[in-house]
């Protein structure tokens, strides 16, 4: 559950946003805590006014700040 309201006037303040990141914690075998960083491409179900290659371009961006992280590293990914 959230702790905020979506303000989008058709939803009345109770629709709910699916995150398309997600983040995933995990022992690695030596016993490290890891994090798994990944994003689930989906449509956007609240109207943003974007077009679908203005929302590709922001996740493009998105996708080479988080590569240019130095503790972060693709998995099974082409680049």
């Amino acid at each position: 559950m959230t702790n905020h309201k979506v303000s989008e006037r058709n939803w009345g303040g109770d629709g709910r946003l699916a995150n398309q990141l997600r983040f995933k914690l995990f022992r690695d075998t030596a016993g490290q805590l890891r994090a798994r960083v990944y994003h689930t491409p989906h449509k956007c179900s609240l109207p943003s006014g974007m077009s679908e290659a203005q929302e590709l371009a922001v996740w493009q961006q998105i996708h080479t700040w988080l590569d240019q992280q130095g503790s972060l590293q693709r998995l099974g990914a082409a680049q």
